[in-house]
């Protein structure tokens, strides 16, 4: 995945699924980069779009990677995002809970950079647990780890 040719997107608007007794909700990615991604001979479209959202308390730079067209991770801006440009996107297991230690790492985050999220991200709600760290234009490393989401989801076998 290291050569991939990424495109810029035009901005979209997102409708979330409804959850019950909620109103709708919609999100506007102002900017994002598409590519095509082969895995186990099986190619797919990977979109990196950004956003601003409030999280943990602060509005904060947002990206999230969609694996044909659905969601799979949301990375979010680090406390200091104006001068380090990093983003954080939470890890979870194969069970699909928090990963919470650095050694409960599953062999597919060996080379990847990680951190605890609050570490970088400190506010309400802020998550104690490892996370992917990656640069807002590192695209590829932000599809990686989606990719990993995905397969352990079944969305790519």
């Amino acid at each position: 995945m290291s050569h991939l040719a990424w495109t810029p997107i035009d901005p979209f608007t997102y409708n979330w699924p409804k959850k019950a007794g909620a109103p709708p909700n919609t999100e506007d990615f102002y900017r994002g980069s598409r590519a095509e991604i082969k895995v186990s001979n099986q190619s797919f479209l990977v979109d990196v779009a950004f956003t601003n959202r409030k999280v943990a308390g602060k509005n904060r730079r947002r990206a999230v990677v969609f694996i044909k067209g659905i969601p799979a991770v949301e990375f979010v801006g680090a406390d200091n995002f104006d001068e380090s440009h990093l983003l954080a996107s939470v890890v979870k297991g194969k069970d699909g809970k928090h990963i919470r230690h650095p050694e409960e790492l599953p062999i597919e985050y060996a080379t990847i950079p990680i951190d605890i999220y609050t570490n970088l991200i400190t506010g309400p709600y802020a998550a104690r647990s490892v996370a992917v760290v990656a640069d807002e234009n590192d695209f590829t490393l932000m599809a990686r780890h989606a990719i990993i989401r995905a397969l352990w989801k079944g969305w790519l076998a």
